[in-house]
């Protein structure tokens, strides 16, 4: 990785000197030691093989900044390997008493529901006695939408229902 530097120091401009780094941290750190010796960087351009980066020379003030990184690594490092959390007690009992409300919804909306079933398959039954065509026709299509949708909604709840059992079950055993 060679890094090259344009810039002027102690009045003499010097253009495309080259520096050997062995990686970016390097370069960096090369840039920050040439802004610290008085260069002023026009331009800095770090080449690894076939591919050229071009560096904000803004960023450097001469002050050290391997010192933050390699901080900011060590910290990085210490959060991506410690060891997760125990599970909170708290949090576990919030969520069961979550659970158990929306079993008891799930309940009530199944009950509801299930009547719901039954009034509209007795409306319908009634609906075939009518003699108006028309009438008999109409609410029937009526019926039989509600009856769909009415089941689906069942069906839905009822599997909502079931998975609400598993999370339950699965805080109950830790």
């Amino acid at each position: 990785m060679i890094l090259f530097v344009n810039g002027v120091n102690d009045g003499i401009s010097c253009t495309d000197v080259g520096f050997w780094v062995s990686d970016h941290e390097s370069a960096f750190e090369q840039l920050t030691q040439l802004v610290a010796d008085d260069w002023v960087l026009q331009e800095a351009t770090v080449v690894d093989g076939a591919d050229r980066l071009t560096v904000p020379i803004d960023a450097f003030d001469g002050q050290p900044i391997q010192v933050h990184i390699r901080a900011l690594q060590r910290q990085w490092q210490l959060l991506l390997s410690s060891q997760p959390l125990p599970p909170n007690r708290l949090c576990d009992q919030q969520l069961k008493s979550w659970y158990m409300q929306l079993e008891a919804y799930y309940d009530d909306m199944l009950t509801y529901l299930g009547k719901m079933i039954s009034m509209l398959e007795m409306r319908k039954t009634l609906l075939a006695t009518y003699s108006d065509e028309f009438i008999k026709t109409r609410l029937g299509r009526q019926c039989k939408a509600l009856l769909d949708i009415n089941r689906r909604m069942f069906k839905q709840i009822k599997a909502s229902r079931q998975k609400n059992r598993l999370r339950l079950s699965q805080i109950e055993d830790e």
